[in-house]
């Protein structure tokens, strides 16, 4: 019985200690040849939807006070609007970015400011306090560190507590916007990475084979025939089903926003259905919007109590 013992142990340490040396090793932040592909969407006051698609990408190396940046650009923005609303994503420079990996930081500097601001700090620990850098605010804690698979190797994950659900992730950055009032959190609208691209490789999130960098019209329009929501009302979970195909750069996109429209669920709609736990949200009225290359498509759930 003790060999037995002995040998589940073995098998345990063999698993999990080499996850645990992935993410100890430091993964620096990205310095050539990378695409991060993000879709914005929001309710508008009054009425309609927006949703832009755009990739930040590098164009280039820049010295601004005798120290390299890599210059972030974003080319095109692909946007559908309805109703009331109006773009929140221009196209153009964004920035300059650059890393001192020796202390695990990345700095950037906004296309109107010349000098540098902290943008991520890789040290932070569970219960500090991450802040905006394009505008003040009082900053959203840390409330968990885990790992995520990024590509082959797991990666340090931190998640933020805040209205919108972001993280952020050691050498990719921000799920929510990349920079920008990432940790603010007045907007009013949300952010999500759709994937991650570099050196030709799809590495972030898993089960994507593409990336290709947003640079065209694709003709999204806003349909809602295909969305599927059961049970509706519903006193715990529901699940939910669409048929629309995503494209290899832009995945199905799941979003959840309450009543007075803020964005409470964000994720990847993989396979086309996803069980979501509504056991924990208040009884109210609720917006499920699914987008992708396909169109957008937007259903109401009842959760009730």
């Amino acid at each position: 019985m003790k060999k037995h013992l002995q040998f589940i142990t073995i098998l345990i340490s063999f698993k999990v200690l080499p996850a645990l040396a992935q993410v100890a090793v430091y993964h620096p932040f990205p310095d050539s040849n990378v695409v991060w592909n993000f879709h914005y969407s929001m309710f508008c006051l009054g009425s309609g939807n927006e949703d832009q698609y755009y990739s930040f990408s590098y164009s280039g190396d820049t010295l601004i006070n005798s120290l390299k940046y890599h210059k972030l650009n974003t080319n095109f923005v692909e946007t559908v609007i309805s109703g009331s609303c109006i773009g929140a994503v221009t196209k153009g420079y964004q920035g300059a970015i650059r890393q001192d990996a020796t202390i695990k930081k990345v700095f950037f500097i906004p296309p109107t400011k010349s000098s540098e601001q902290l943008l991520y700090d890789f040290n932070m620990q569970k219960g500090d306090t991450v802040k905006g850098f394009t505008e003040p605010c009082k900053g959203v804690i840390i409330n968990s560190i885990d790992s995520v698979l990024v590509g082959s190797n797991y990666r340090k994950r931190w998640n933020l507590k805040s209205n919108y659900i972001p993280c952020f992730i050691e050498g990719i950055g921000s799920t929510y916007g990349l920079i920008g009032k990432d940790f603010c959190g007045t907007d009013g609208g949300g952010f999500s990475l759709t994937c991650f691209k570099q050196n030709g490789i799809t590495e972030y999130p898993g089960g994507i084979t593409d990336c290709e960098t947003i640079t065209s019209i694709n003709n999204i329009e806003v349909k809602s025939a295909s969305l599927s929501i059961y049970p509706n009302p519903t006193s715990s979970t529901f699940s939910i089903h669409s048929s629309a195909t995503p494209s290899s750069s832009i995945p199905n996109l799941l979003q959840v926003y309450n009543i007075a429209g803020k964005l409470i669920l964000s994720q990847i709609l993989q396979g086309g259905n996803a069980e979501i736990d509504a056991s924990g949200w208040a009884e109210g009225v609720y917006d499920v919007k699914v987008s992708g290359d396909a169109g957008v498509e937007n259903k109401r759930v009842v959760v009730v109590r």
